[in-house]
């Protein structure tokens, strides 16, 4: 029995603590992603007023997005927010807001039912406490819906892409794939550092071996 509960407790914490994380840095994913999209395909009129992008990357994520077209190259028509992919972004991001700011939703966010027979807690079904405690705890977090939330959002990021030229598309995915990118100050351009593939050598002369 103890080897049950521990194994228990171990996946209790395990899934707890990496459900917990992915719902932390799902959000902040997205705004990393539009907000690199934004630098790297942004308009000379937002290239060389600062004021103007600045004020552009600090409005809300769901403005920004909707004005992706006028702001950015290579779009051939305007994000859809009436698409499916948008909506369930906007009600990840309201999840995110609703986090941020403690909003409590008691019908929502309860777990279980509980009654008491003066100080004895009574719960709807009969289980060991420490078994449910671990069950509970991961029904707290609800990990197929975090993981239905991260991939909703890769989703939504597939749906901005499309919404861009060949060329401008490619010369992004190069950039979300590069481990490192680089920025051409005099074009005002981004760009790859370094290929995947690198070739390293050393030349030796014949003279170097040569004995008097």
């Amino acid at each position: 029995f103890t080897d049950y509960i521990t194994g228990l407790y171990e996946r209790g914490s395990r899934i707890f603590s990496s459900a917990i994380g992915l719902s932390t840095m799902t959000p902040i994913l997205s705004e990393c992603f539009i907000n690199l999209l934004i630098f790297s395909l942004r308009t000379d009129e937002m290239k060389q007023n600062t004021r103007l992008y600045d004020s552009f990357v600090r409005s809300n994520i769901d403005i920004k997005i909707m004005d992706l077209h006028n702001r950015c190259y290579g779009f051939e028509r305007p994000v859809d927010h009436s698409s499916n992919e948008f909506k369930s972004f906007k009600r990840i991001m309201n999840l995110r807001n609703d986090q941020i700011h403690g909003n409590v939703n008691i019908k929502a966010d309860c777990i279980e039912t509980v009654y008491f027979d003066k100080y004895t807690p009574l719960f709807t079904k009969g289980t060991d406490p420490l078994e449910e405690f671990f069950n509970q705890l991961e029904s707290i977090v609800n990990a197929k819906d975090i993981l239905d939330r991260y991939v909703a959002t890769h989703h939504f990021f597939q749906e901005i892409l499309s919404c861009l030229d060949g060329r401008h598309r490619n010369e992004l995915e190069m950039i979300l794939a590069a481990d490192s990118f680089g920025y051409d100050m005099s074009r005002g351009r981004m760009g790859i550092l370094f290929p995947k593939i690198a070739k390293s050598g050393l030349t030796i002369h014949k003279s170097d071996y040569e004995f008097t």
